[in-house]
């Protein structure tokens, strides 16, 4: 039987929005108790097509609750006891142990690998995907482990044909079933019917043998009963009976075929078992043997044909992790810091107090004496195999490997934890350098920044992190939630400010309000300049979730409620909405709105992403009616000596920003003109900008973006009936008729609404009219904005040229779409706008 899970049909709709339980239910059953009923022996050609349509249909009607698969559990029992209690049966029926020929499984006979009937195998495949969306520990509460069951369930595996590469989900959900089975609180020996009389702690029996050679077998293959073969082992070899006799030679094996195996997919298997055997075994029977398995740790630098593969390199760094749990004991750290009362409720109430008895909730560290503990020498390696984990490329890996320092340090003495949080605060500092009194961080790792937050993120979380340390953490994190480092035409590190969101949100879990108190501006502001500010939507979503943690449990962040509420997961979600609106409601809070101004003008009218300095330019203009003054003094002067940079895009968003803020100012002046006199120099600086550009912004490579920007600055200076002298107005119009003539429809669009402005503002005489080119787009639809009432003389001719161009031409060259198009766009506005006096025909 041939089944293809990429022709599953998901229901998208279903997938993406919230379910409330499991709709499907009944639907569901009927497909489900048709599948349990069909008769195999009387499944012809036609039902064989129908019973897979079936269950095609009941795996589609499962599929969206991945996301949501608790909503299954009311159903779980229902769905899981029937197709086991039939499959059991089965097993039963089929009696494998007598097909195997010896003791040594590996030797059956080819008549006697059975083939599983299709009814069988589909049953299985469904137990699959209810496993794949629900997770095999919660199904396995639901499957059978009598004690009866083992032998047939495990000869019945032995059996299969291990070539049917159809039948995998069959495989995988019996040796998730034998891992069940296994576990059995009798002894094995008693449940082998091959087994010896004989007695002895460390004594082998055959059962055992051929579960674990069937095991590593499956180890090596490539799909997913390789991590089942995992789960089986680490559940068998960690028995107390069984380890006394296995543990140890199975560890001496893994360490042996680790150091010559060449292929990827056995050293994924044998350190996925090796994981997941340190992970459930006790520690005392662990112990004995982690000097066998030590070398496995280096096998990335003994072979490097597996460097660069990620699950290797994550499983390296898991079982590092768990190696070190196993040499330390188990234990919380009596020096950590601890809360205490985390009520929200009681938060929200005192939110503007503190409410909260330091003296209950920060515990002494001069109280807590440390245990007298000898920490072995193999934790120093391990903690630097975890630490180098921090900067590798892959972020699983990161995450792992700050997973393990957070757990790891929770088992230290506080004077070695300390080393940890400084080896971490180190990683930050790597490769940074400073100029002009300025951290510059261009030249630093994004994967080790982000693996450092992930890291003290894992540590604040669980107290380790003490509040003596926040002073110097929260600088690094201030530069973490603005990490963005060029790369060619983009940008890399919205990973980084996701992490560092992660970490902002673990100190509104971990920390009381008095504490954070000293921090809480800095916090605030951060968190939300990034929720409107960031460029990536799960970053402004990851910020505004932050922000919304710190303000229910700790209370203090100014205007929290008020925040959160214009703010929140959905409304972030749209760029320009938190750019334009959202940001504009904050900064009416004076505690914010400068951070947010500064950010726009400091870092987001530099982004590399051109649509970011054009709405960080949008975003000024709206900004400046709230402090006009804050922009006349202060951003002003910084935006214009950056429209002469040398780098376009910093030359275009200062471009753009100077344009609008300088709208802005004009507006809200309206009628009162005495600012032109009280602000002569700044407004005389503002008006040769265009003249001081030099000629080869224009006409080199990539000029586009600087016409473009200049354009825009124009169009914003003559809407606010900018001062200006002949000679500027001219050199104005030269650059706005240069953009006109090019082929970029943008560009045409920003050119269009500048000559609008500065018609509008400056008049327009004919002898410009006559030097319009002809069939170009730019041209003809500017032509529309002119007033002819004041200057008829010149509408005859202009309607002639627009005639023209908006008919076919003979010329390939000028016989161009959007020019007709534009000269009868053009044709309409002049009628329009001349009304009953338009004429037509020659006078």
């Amino acid at each position: 039987m041939e089944f293809d899970e990429t022709n599953v049909d998901i229901d998208v709709d279903n997938a993406n929005n919230s379910l409330s339980h499991f709709m499907q239910s009944k639907e569901f059953f009927e497909s489900l108790d048709i599948l349990l009923k069909s008769d195999e022996e009387e499944l012809s050609k036609e039902n064989d097509v129908e019973q897979e349509k079936n269950l095609k249909k009941a795996i589609n009607l499962i599929n969206p609750y991945q996301e949501q698969p608790y909503l299954l559990d009311p159903h779980l029992e229902a769905i899981v006891k029937p197709i086991i209690e039939l499959l059991r049966s089965y097993i039963k029926s089929v009696n494998a142990a007598s097909l195997v020929l010896s003791n040594n499984i590996s030797i059956v006979s080819s008549k006697d690998i059975i083939k599983v009937p299709v009814k069988i195998q589909r049953l299985f495949m469904l137990m699959y995907y209810i496993m794949k969306i629900r997770g095999f520990k919660t199904i396995l509460k639901f499957f059978s482990h009598e004690v009866a069951d083992l032998e047939p369930t495990f000869y019945f595996l032995v059996v299969l044909n291990t070539k049917d590469f159809n039948a995998w989900e069959t495989r995988y959900v019996l040796l998730i079933w034998l891992s069940l089975i296994c576990i059995i609180p009798f002894d094995l020996k008693t449940v082998d019917s091959k087994a010896s009389g004989s007695e002895g702690k460390k004594e082998k029996f055959p059962l055992v043998d051929h579960i674990i050679d069937l095991s590593k077998f499956y180890l090596k293959v490539t799909g997913k009963e390789r991590d089942a073969a995992a789960v089986l082992l680490s559940r068998l070899l960690t028995r107390r009976d069984i380890a006394e006799a296995y543990l140890l030679d199975y560890i001496q094996w893994a360490r042996d075929e680790v150091k010559k195996v060449t292929d990827v997919f056995t050293i994924t298997g044998i350190f996925t078992s090796l994981c997941a055997i340190y992970k459930l075994g006790q520690r005392q029977t662990l112990l004995p043997t982690l000097e066998t398995a030590w070398p496995c740790l280096f096998i990335l630098e003994e072979n490097k044909t597996f460097a660069n593969n990620t699950l290797v390199r994550k499983m390296s760094v898991k079982l590092a992790q768990r190696f070190g749990l196993c040499y330390l004991k188990p234990k919380v750290a009596s020096w950590r810091y601890q809360r205490g009362n985390r009520s929200l409720r009681d938060n929200l109430e005192v939110s503007d107090k503190t409410g909260i008895d330091p003296s209950n909730v920060h515990q002494s560290l001069k109280d807590s004496e440390e245990e007298e503990e000898e920490i072995p020498d193999q934790i120093e390696e391990i903690i630097e195999i975890l630490l180098n984990g921090l900067r590798n490329k892959d972020t699983v890996v990161r995450w792992s490997a700050a997973k393990g320092i957070g757990r790891l340090s929770q088992r230290l003495p506080q004077e070695l934890a300390d080393d940890v949080i400084g080896s971490l605060f180190e990683l930050f500092s790597e490769n940074t350098y400073t100029r002009n009194d300025v951290l510059e961080i261009s030249a630093v790792s994004d994967y080790t920044w982000h693996g450092a937050c992930l890291a003290i993120a894992e540590l604040a979380r669980r107290g380790l992190l003490l509040p003596e340390r926040l002073s110097e953490v929260i600088p690094w994190v201030g530069k973490a939630l603005k990490f963005d480092l060029k790369r060619g035409a983009h940008s890399i590190g919205s990973h980084v400010r996701d992490a560092a969101c992660y970490v902002c949100w673990s100190f509104a879990r971990a920390y009381a309000p008095d504490v954070l108190a000293p921090h809480v501006p800095e916090l605030a502001n951060y968190l939300v300049v990034v929720s409107v500010f960031d460029r990536e939507v799960n970053v402004r979503r990851a910020s505004s979730a932050a922000f919304q943690e710190n303000v229910g449990r700790l209370g203090n962040f100014p205007h929290g409620i008020e925040i959160i509420t214009e703010a929140d997961y959905f409304a972030v979600g749209n760029r320009v909405n938190a750019f334009l609106n959202i940001s504009e409601k904050i900064a009416e809070f004076e505690e914010y709105r400068y951070h947010l101004i500064d950010h726009l003008s400091t870092i987001t009218i530099t982004n590399w992403d051109k649509p970011m300095r054009e709405l960080a330019s949008k975003a000024l203009n709206r900004l400046t009616r709230l402090d006009l003054d804050y922009m006349i003094n202060k951003v002003l002067p910084l935006l214009i000596p950056q429209t002469l940079s040398p780098d376009s895009q910093i030359r275009h968003g200062a471009l753009f920003a100077v344009g609008d803020i300088c709208l802005a100012w004009s507006t809200i002046q309206g009628n009162d003109k005495s600012w032109i006199e009280k602000h002569k120099l700044l407004i005389t600086q503002i008006s040769s900008i265009i003249g001081s550009l030099p000629e080869n912004v224009f006409t080199d490579f990539g000029s586009e973006v600087t016409c473009q920007a200049a354009t825009h600055c124009i169009a914003g200076l003559a809407k606010a009936g900018w001062p200006i002298n002949n000679d500027i107005l001219k050199e104005w119009k030269n650059v706005v008729y240069d953009l006109l003539s090019r082929k970029d429809e943008y560009g045409q669009e920003i050119a269009v609404d500048a000559v609008e402005a500065l018609i509008t503002e400056y008049g327009i005489d004919g002898q410009e009219i006559e030097k319009y080119p002809l069939f170009t787009r730019g041209f003809s639809l500017a032509l529309g904005l002119i007033k002819f009432k004041n200057i008829k003389e010149y509408l005859e001719p202009a309607l002639d040229a627009l005639i023209i161009s908006a008919t076919v031409q003979q010329t390939r060259v000028w016989n161009d779409a959007e020019t007709r198009r534009n000269s009868i766009l053009s044709v309409t506005k002049i009628a329009k706008n001349l009304g009953n006096d338009f004429k037509t025909g020659k006078n």
